[in-house]
């Protein structure tokens, strides 16, 4: 938001807020010692507006003919976007994992050869496993030998003009009863 003429002169510790200014002249004291280039350094800078701007720099020192440090050479790229929508994903994965985690449904994410990805708490319940030992695991080993056929082909049947399927099938709970339950598959 500043013109040249306004930045010309001043330290990029101007452009900071005090804790970030301290943050950053701290790990910047060891990167000055040791005269090192660095890349993908990050660091947030005040908008003129007052507004967070978020740089990722890269520099590379620069040597009088004595060989003496005289500065960095660098640029900085605005990733302030890219750091909004990042913190906009990991929200948005918080609160649907809460939702799952939370729901009494049993859920579970699933590849198309049967390998568990990810389980809820209820799933977890249910079966009397922890998710570290579903997790990585077929589900086939919850669901008797001779539903297999049929629940295979179901999952199969799924396309991205049909992505939703549902299924009654039978499974074996956490005290080896086996019992019918009704699946609701999406692609």
């Amino acid at each position: 938001g500043y013109t040249p003429e306004e930045i010309v002169g001043t330290s990029v510790f101007d452009l900071m807020s005090p804790e970030e200014s301290k943050r950053i002249r701290t790990l910047f004291t060891e990167i000055t010692r040791t005269h090192a280039t660095f890349e993908a350094f990050e660091n947030t800078v005040l908008h003129k507006n007052g507004s967070d701007v978020v740089l990722e720099t890269n520099g590379v020192p620069v040597f009088d003919e004595k060989g003496e440090l005289i500065g960095y050479r660098g640029i900085d790229r605005d990733i302030t976007q890219r750091k909004n929508a990042e913190k906009a994903l990991r929200l948005s994965e918080a609160l649907y994992r809460a939702i799952a985690e939370d729901s009494p449904a049993l859920i579970c994410r699933f590849t198309p050869d049967c390998e568990i990805l990810y389980v809820n708490n209820s799933y977890c319940e249910y079966f009397g496993k922890r998710s570290e030992e579903l997790i990585g695991t077929s589900f086939l080993a919850l669901v008797p030998e001779q539903e297999h056929a049929t629940l295979l082909a179901n999952i199969r049947s799924l396309t991205m003009e049909s992505p939703t399927t549902s299924i009654e099938h039978r499974v074996i709970d956490s005290n080896g009863n086996v019992r019918w339950q009704r699946w609701t598959d999406h692609a």
